[in-house]
């Protein structure tokens, strides 16, 4: 029989972690009769991954286990089949059995990493599938004989879905009676679960007070954010620590943590004394950085032992000052990994000729990570902050543009990453991407917008949505944007969004010619539509160049493409949009640099920046669209010899644009009327 100390120290364990204690009282009598408890755990096989929030109630369990009572595990393996609805507005998608059980395997290998397994008195694994299985219906009828409807729709999550409208399906409701029923069928004591399972523990004491046992005590442990500070961690959303990560992914993940949530980590997540945390508090609590290396060496430290860990942290720190090297070097920015040596230095060192660089290399002046190369013929491999090094002070830093990644003049399109997304609020701070997703304003609607995009990024390849970063080229880091895409048979729906400083000066133009370049290239794109863009991308004048260049009668999409509705009084708003050769025809030629256009100069997709046939290529475009774009967006004032002609070519223009707006309303108004003539059946 454990001591009233070790007793005491294990609820001390518990308030730190916990939620809410249901029934303390019991939990202490229990504690204190001297015999062995039996502790329910129960796990969602949905995913095969589990992560330190779920390891909050793990180690609860193995202290149970040091007190001598018994952890009964039950995998959910029949009940993963319905879907626990906890938080979801709709129903979850049915999961394939045989997925479930490699679910369960890979589980049970996670669990292994913190309870014992060497003691059957103290481990006790069971699949509910066991008793579901075999359960006659006048049983399960039985069963549920005594749970009301007005029971079950207490629950928070179907309230919310009663006032939203939403449709609660008959199994979701039966999930919380199932779960429940575990722990009549297993006889438990105590179990121990997320806040989020509170009520469905709480059907389970419910249940076994009908059955005449002793109701169960729970204990709900807290439930943190992920690392990005907004939804709970979740696999789809990228935001949690897996225990099955190795120590790198869960070194670096937390390096990445919001810092709102050191605090809470560390007192969740390790097992550091109170007042050992309270004082590296006070003593580091304006160095967050700091704060993450110790939170992250912790972690690791618990799960992986302290030689890991402290392999991690130095070559963390050496990354950083990798970083700050890197930094200060010039970039330059390849299309693929493998590349001819040669075309890797010319790029490197604009104006160099073939020969030149075939002598430095042979010279031994040429290094990749401090790693001599003397063959000019060889054929390397490089990746992204790779150093490149010509002679002792010449220092570059790589670049490999990954799949969909894009550039042109000024700009960089890549996909967009989870930790993008903070960026992407600073940089438009109205949040328009939220009411494009249809949502409204709210703290609720902001965390919604926030789970759609990350999974979005998640969709595996090949996507059918595509979103981009648009960051400034010679600052890489720097996003100004986003760019969405919907591909369905060819067709594509975009969108572009701006920060407000670069409405102007022809970064909207710049992002559509460069994205459509790689839509019709190599996107397998046919025809694009936008709807009700470009308000929130560039300014009113800039919105009407480019819908009166480009065809802004979108009834030339694809074959069978239906008529939008008539275009919105906003400038940029309505339905437009361009097939592929359309685009082809009234574009400006900015230099989006693909691998057909890199290919065309012979230079195997080589580098763009360095390279004097590309530069002048480069050179050539940026000049003639800055050009058309200073006499069309940015006029300066006439002379005063030419002020009366001046006048008179600005009043053309103004016409010709004013009847051209004119019959494009005309056209769409004469699409969307119902015809006149006759109604069916001869009425007039």
């Amino acid at each position: 029989m454990p001591t009233p100390a070790r007793i005491d120290n294990f609820l001390a364990h518990v308030d730190r972690m916990s939620d809410q204690i249901l029934y303390r009282e019991e939990l202490l009598e229990k504690l204190n009769a001297g015999r062995r408890l039996r502790v329910k755990f129960g796990v969602d096989l949905t995913a095969g991954t589990l992560h330190i929030g779920h390891a909050v109630n793990l180690w609860l369990l193995r202290d149970m286990q040091m007190l001598g009572h018994q952890v009964v595990l039950v995998l959910g393996d029949f009940t993963t089949q319905l879907g626990d609805p906890d938080g979801r507005m709709a129903p979850r998608p049915l999961q394939d059995r045989a997925q479930i059980e490699r679910n369960g395997a890979a589980i049970l290998e996670q669990i292994k990493q913190i309870l014992r397994f060497d003691d059957p008195q103290l481990i006790e694994v069971r699949y509910n599938a066991e008793w579901y299985d075999a359960m006659p219906l006048s049983r399960f009828m039985a069963l549920v004989r005594d749970v009301t409807h007005a029971r079950l729709i207490a629950r928070e999550t179907f309230q919310k879905r009663i006032n939203a409208k939403r449709d609660i399906f008959v199994h979701e409701m039966l999930y919380p009676v199932l779960q429940g029923y575990d722990s009549v069928h297993l006889d438990i004591d105590l179990t121990i679960v997320g806040a989020d399972q509170r009520y469905n523990e709480m059907i389970g004491r419910f249940l076994q007070q009908q059955a005449g046992q002793a109701p169960q005590s729970i204990i709900c442990t807290q439930i943190s954010p992920g690392t990005d500070g907004e939804l709970k961690q979740s696999k789809s959303l990228g935001n949690y620590i897996g225990l099955g990560h190795t120590a790198r992914d869960q070194f670096m993940r937390l390096m990445n943590l919001a810092d709102d949530l050191i605090e809470m980590y560390f007192r969740l997540y390790t097992d550091i004394p109170l007042e050992e945390l309270m004082r590296l508090l006070d003593e580091l609590g304006n160095m967050p950085k700091r704060l993450k290396l110790k939170l992250a060496y912790a972690i690791v430290g618990r799960y992986y032992g302290h030689a890991a860990a402290k392999a991690e942290q130095d070559r963390f720190e050496k990354m950083l000052a990798r970083q700050a090297q890197l930094a200060d070097m010039r970039l330059v920015m390849f299309y693929t990994a493998k590349q001819s040596l040669v075309d890797v230095v010319r790029g490197a060192k604009a104006g160099l000729t073939l020969d030149d660089a075939r002598k430095l290399i042979l010279a031994g002046e040429v290094e990749i990570n401090d790693e001599a190369f003397k063959n000019p013929d060889e054929p390397v491999i490089i990746a992204t902050d790779d150093v490149l090094t010509i002679g002792k002070r010449e220092f570059t830093r790589l670049m490999v543009l990954k799949l969909h990644e894009f550039m042109s003049d000024r700009l960089l399109m890549r996909p967009m990453q989870a930790e993008d997304i903070d960026a992407v609020r600073k940089t438009l701070p109205s949040w328009e991407i939220a009411k494009y997703l249809g949502l409204p304003k709210g703290e609720e609607n902001d965390k919604m917008a926030r789970e759609v995009l990350l999974r979005t990024i998640a969709e595996p390849e090949p996507k059918r949505e595509l979103i981009w970063t648009v960051a400034l080229r010679d600052q890489p880091a720097t996003v100004i944007g986003v760019v969405h895409m919907h591909r369905e048979a060819g067709l594509a729906t975009e969108n572009i969004w701006l920060n407000e400083g670069f409405h102007t000066g022809g970064f909207a133009e710049e992002v559509l010619e460069s994205v459509n370049e790689y839509a019709f290239t190599r996107a397998g794109v046919e025809a694009v539509q936008f709807k009700g863009a470009f308000s929130h991308a560039a300014s009113p004048q800039e919105v009407a160049a480019m819908r009166r260049r480009f065809n802004a009668n979108p009834t030339a999409l694809m074959p069978g493409q239906k008529a939008p509705v008539k275009p919105k009084a906003t400038a940029g708003a309505g339905h437009w949009g361009f097939n592929k050769e359309t685009f082809q025809r009234n574009r400006r030629q900015v230099s989006v640099l693909s691998d057909v256009q890199l290919n065309s100069l012979g230079h195997q997709q080589g580098n763009v920046q360095g390279n004097p046939e590309m530069q002048s290529l480069e050179t050539k475009q940026r000049r003639e669209r800055h050009k058309r774009a200073k006499s069309e967006f940015l006029p300066t004032a006439p002379s005063a010899t030419n002020a009366a002609a001046e006048d008179t070519r600005r009043q053309k223009l103004q016409r010709e644009k004013k009847l051209q707006d004119e019959a494009i309303l005309r056209a769409e108004k004469s699409r969307n009327d119902p015809p006149k003539g006759p109604k069916p059946g001869g009425a007039t």
